[in-house]
């Protein structure tokens, strides 16, 4: 009994600090300062991926993550980079060292390089000069 009015109690509050954190995004200050800075990142050239409306923030993108490769490069280089990363994590790594065959396979799979030199220890350059070199003997 006693852990229901709690439960009971728990839930208003939550309720009420969300229509607390609603109210806030209403305020009119607020939404004088939101445009006013909406405006400062326009006139600079800022293009928002997100859209806010009605006074409330929203996490709506303009254009998904997945097709924007597409729209960006079109379909012909898209469907040029799949074959690639296809024919990439096709080889066969027998007789390469340990750790070229890391960095070959987080290529393949499409990590970048930055990325594959912090996991595998190495500098930026390496990777790139393993990338290469596979590029070179295996990808013609």
């Amino acid at each position: 009994m006693l852990f229901k009015r709690f439960e009971k109690r728990k839930s208003k509050r939550n309720l009420h600090q969300g229509l607390q954190l609603m109210k806030q995004y209403r305020n009119k200050e607020f939404l004088k300062l939101r445009d006013e800075w909406y405006r400062k990142l326009k006139n600079d050239g800022f293009k928002d991926i997100e859209k806010a409306s009605a006074g409330f923030p929203t996490t709506v993108l303009e254009q998904y993550h997945s097709c924007y490769f597409v729209s960006r490069y079109g379909q012909q280089e898209f469907e040029e980079t799949i074959a690639y990363y296809d024919a990439a994590s096709a080889l066969s790594l027998k007789g390469e060292s340990f750790l070229n065959a890391k960095i070959w396979r987080l290529h393949s799979q499409g990590v970048d390089q930055p990325t594959i030199g912090k996991q595998v220890k190495r500098s930026t350059a390496r990777v790139n000069q393993v990338i290469q070199s596979f590029r070179k003997r295996f990808l013609k």
